[in-house]
């Protein structure tokens, strides 16, 4: 018996008083029997599966001339790359559901423009009564203050929609408004709120009504270029009104967007004012944010994997890989290049004044043994231990690893005798002292030490010299 393993599907090939259908087994592609297995939702298949033919758009089967011309039922033939697509007993459902949730969605977003509409239009209201000319500098005391205030909390207490003001917080919120533009407002701390909050009595002293005075301190001050990490709640409050100079309205957030560290938002406001609103400065084809966490990575010698687990676990939109690789690639390595080459040349100046021109120079490879790739060999002043000249060498340059450290110190050498430095006394293995025998060559203690210490142990394991075993013991 054939039958349909499509869910809610009954048709098979044994069924009496039902049209004919024809039944396709799966492929034996691999990716397209996955994409069959991924449409039809379901995992648990017999051993030899079937669809049929209704689960099949036209264009999925080919089209057979010959039996068209002889006025026959067309033979159906899938192609090759034909998957399974109609679903009639899930699509209706699920267009319905989809269909509720959109309209139960656009149905709440506009209950809520329209009730932030008219609480915004009663709060303005409530503000333009209190001041009626925007040139006028009032001095009132605090019982008008509150009093205005404890009625304006009233008014808005009872709503939901983000804009709450409590007594506190109006009374911070009162010097941003156009009205009253000319009186800065310092906020309470703890101590104040818990003092005088409750108490309807209260009558502020002369010292108070000084503080109320505008701070020409604060107004001078710099703004501030340090960055903050804002939770994406603490943003909605900010990002609930028209962000138009010339419209205050309430506005939802119709579409967001993260560039790494940067988030870009988009509100629309109710009448139809569409804005853009950025959390970082772009520089060029990247965000400021973006450029200075690859920067800071990669100059403090850190890791991408290490801060990326570091971000991940705390939550943080951070930038991905790609981006802060092509970072380095575009800015960082061409910044660091270019402040090695400016630092160098402050020390190669400041070698060439000296008299004294001594340097120690010593090899270092990628990997210990004899199967190093890489080698770095440099020559540091003894005087100031700054780096003065290095080279790096591969080993397909030197024929092998134990060569590297000689071509290495060749090159650097000659990089010194180019920049116009011509060494009195250097400090090496005493890889060219025969070579270069106008040099007055220097040993490396650290290297004599070791070839004294080989060669005694080689001595020592001979029997008639047990004794310098136990000498080596205690010296080396």
């Amino acid at each position: 018996m054939t039958w349909c393993v499509v869910v809610d599907c009954h048709n098979n090939s044994f069924t009496k008083g039902r049209k004919e259908v024809r039944f396709f087994g799966f492929p034996k592609d691999t990716g397209l029997r996955k994409q069959w297995i991924h449409k039809i939702k379901r995992e648990n298949l017999p051993k030899n599966p079937t669809i049929c033919e209704e689960h099949f758009e036209k264009s999925c089967f080919k089209r057979d001339l010959q039996h068209e011309l002889l006025n026959k039922k067309p033979r159906l033939i899938l192609n090759d790359d034909a998957v399974p697509t109609i679903f009639p007993h899930n699509q209706g459902k699920q267009t319905q559901k989809r269909r509720l949730s959109v309209l139960r969605e656009e149905g709440k977003a506009k209950r809520q423009l329209r009730e932030d509409a008219v609480l915004h239009k009663e709060k303005t209201k409530e503000f333009e009564i209190e001041c009626n000319t925007v040139s006028t500098q009032t001095d009132i005391t605090m019982e008008f203050f509150d009093a205005h205030l404890k009625h304006a909390a009233s008014t808005t207490e009872t709503t939901d929609q983000g804009i709450q003001i409590q007594e506190i917080q109006a009374k911070e919120k009162i010097s941003e408004q156009p009205a009253v533009s000319n009186l800065d407002v310092e906020p309470e701390t703890e101590s104040d709120r818990e003092s005088n909050g409750d108490d309807k009595a209260y009558v502020p002293s002369s010292e108070d009504e000084e503080d109320l005075e505008p701070s020409t301190t604060e107004a001078t001050a710099k703004p501030m270029k340090a960055a903050f990490i804002v939770y994406w709640t603490s943003l909605l409050v900010l990002l609930k009104t028209c962000l138009k100079p010339a419209c205050s309205l309430p506005a939802v957030v119709t579409k967001t967007v993260c560039k790494g560290s940067q988030l870009i938002v988009w509100l629309k406001c109710t009448d139809d004012h569409e804005t853009e609103w950025k959390s970082q400065p772009n520089c060029r084809r990247y965000s400021v944010g973006n450029l200075t966490s690859a920067a800071s990575v990669l100059f403090s010698a850190n890791t991408y994997q290490r801060l990326a687990r570091f971000f991940d676990l705390a939550g943080i939109q951070w930038i991905t890989k790609t981006c802060f690789y092509a970072i380095q690639d575009q800015y960082l390595h061409g910044v660091v290049n270019k402040f090695y080459k400016s630092q160098l040349q402050i020390v190669l100046e400041e070698i060439k004044r000296s008299n004294a021109k001594e340097f120690g120079g010593d090899g270092r490879c990628d990997s210990p043994g004899h199967n190093a790739k890489y080698l770095t060999y440099s020559f540091m002043d003894k005087f100031s231990n700054q780096i003065a000249s290095f080279s790096l060498v591969q080993v397909t340059e030197a024929g092998n690893s134990n060569r590297m450290e000689k071509v290495g110190f060749k090159r650097a050498l000659q990089s010194l005798r180019d920049e116009g430095i011509e060494p009195k006394q250097i400090t090496t293995d005493q890889h060219l002292r025969e070579e270069e025998s106008d040099l007055d060559h220097q040993f490396d203690i650290w290297h004599f030490v070791k070839s004294v210490k080989k060669k005694l142990r080689a001595a020592a394991k001979k029997k008639t010299c047990k004794v310098v075993l136990c000498n080596l013991r205690g010296r080396c």
